[in-house]
């Protein structure tokens, strides 16, 4: 086989093999948000966008809140988490996010790659400073915990950007 049909064939079949999902989708944002949030209860979305950096197609990320596992999220599903109001903190690994829920309100949580890890400098800082700091008698800093501490970012996101990427993406039925 020549390279330039190897090449041609990739091209033909990648985005067939890709699009397998959308023939079967699972249950919607839409029919998940018609019910309404009890009084005494706060609803948080939490979702996982498709993938738009190789290194973020690496599986399911562990979500846990109030330090409780939540599920294993992959990339293109959500889950919704009902609880009572106050502090609730959406941790993924380094990165976390707290916030203060309100009584019958409805929060949209985004995990997604971390920007700030986009680059070269991003990647090659966090792997050669550890190394490279104690022979030049350096203390490497570690990250301040928070949402963008990690390599994925934990985001709480407006009603109407979250309805959008939430319209392509599936429920996760085994988070909750």
């Amino acid at each position: 086989m020549s390279l330039r049909l190897v090449v041609v064939l990739i091209l033909l079949v990648g985005p067939l093999l890709t699009g397998c999902s959308l023939l079967e989708p699972g249950p919607s944002f839409a029919s998940v948000a018609a019910a309404p949030v009890a009084p005494d209860q706060t609803r948080l979305v939490v979702y996982r966008p498709p993938a738009n950096h190789l290194l973020e197609v690496i599986g399911g990320r562990a979500v846990a809140i109030d330090g409780a596992p939540a599920c294993t999220l992959p990339d293109e599903h959500f889950f919704v988490h009902e609880g009572p109001p106050g502090a609730i903190t959406i941790a993924d690994g380094a990165s976390s996010l707290a916030l203060t829920a309100a009584p019958g309100a409805q929060y949209y949580v985004r995990i997604a790659f971390n920007p700030q890890r986009g680059s070269l400098v991003g990647w090659i800082s966090p792997l050669v400073l550890p190394v490279v700091s104690p022979m030049l008698g350096l203390q490497p800093a570690e990250p301040a915990p928070g949402p963008a501490a990690g390599t994925f970012a934990i985001e709480a996101v407006d009603a109407s950007k979250a309805g959008r990427e939430l319209a392509r993406l599936t429920l996760d039925t085994d988070c909750h």
